[in-house]
């Protein structure tokens, strides 16, 4: 009787188009038709899920250079590309140097404009003008969008916490936000494209953020949407060098 109630459900599916008589050859071939059907669904998903991955798309973001004793903002890049190679969009915003204002102002302009679905928030380290540290579980948190720091050397812990004590000394102000943020974030290493790279992430796991990753480098040992974010971030600094001495003169 459970060989007839099996045999039934696989000519329902159309794995055997007559259920007369039950051999153990039938099952056994039926068996192996819905095994073989069912590979093949698995596999072509698990293809659509790697396509879809690797052609996601990220915005990356990098804060402009700029000078300690002059400079009180710098100026944040964002640069959302389709891997591997195609930019959707250049947006900017102005955040203090060594302030507390970059989680923020990322969640206001990812808010402020009509992006599309993004696969991922990457930013080059977890330092954003300076000591202006970078909190990816607030971004997933406000946003939904799984967000991540990538370096290619880990940030030392102890020597960052060194120049938090040293800013609170300059400004008198004891800076408890940045204390937060550094004590709540994870670094890992990863491997992507045969090279050593150490991330921070929230909202996606280790191996998400790697397969994502290795869909966008196109040359050089930065993801496109972060060279490209640096190529301009460092534009826009060599243009107010120029503007500020022409100024001067």
């Amino acid at each position: 009787m459970n060989h007839i109630s099996i045999l039934v459900k696989f000519r329902n599916g159309r794995y055997l188009t007559e259920c007369q008589k039950v051999t153990p050859n039938a099952l056994n071939k039926a068996f192996e038709a819905f095994l073989i059907r069912t590979k093949y669904i698995l596999v072509k998903r698990l293809l659509i899920f790697r396509v879809m991955r690797l052609q996601g798309r990220i915005m990356g973001i990098v804060s402009s250079w700029f000078q300690r004793d002059y400079s009180t903002k710098t100026t944040l890049v964002f640069v959302l590309l389709r891997c591997p190679d195609t930019v959707e969009s250049v947006n900017f915003a102005s955040i203090d140097v060594d302030g507390d204002n970059s989680t923020n102002t990322i969640i206001e302009t990812l808010k402020s404009r009509s992006f599309g679905n993004i696969e991922l928030v990457l930013t080059k380290g977890i330092s954003l003008g300076g000591l202006n540290l970078y909190d990816p579980n607030a971004i997933f948190n406000s946003t939904g969008i799984p967000a991540a720091s990538l370096s290619r050397v880990p940030h030392c812990k102890e020597c960052v916490e060194k120049a938090i004590k040293s800013l609170e000394f300059r400004v008198g102000k004891v800076q408890e936000e940045k204390l937060k943020i550094l004590n709540c974030l994870e670094t890992n290493a990863v491997t992507i494209k045969n090279e050593k790279y150490y991330v921070n992430a929230a909202g996606i796991s280790q191996n998400e953020l790697v397969l994502i990753l290795s869909g966008c480098f196109k040359t050089g040992l930065l993801p496109e949407p972060l060279r490209l974010a640096q190529i301009i971030a460092s534009g826009l600094y060599n243009s107010n060098e120029l503007f500020s001495v022409h100024h001067k003169v």
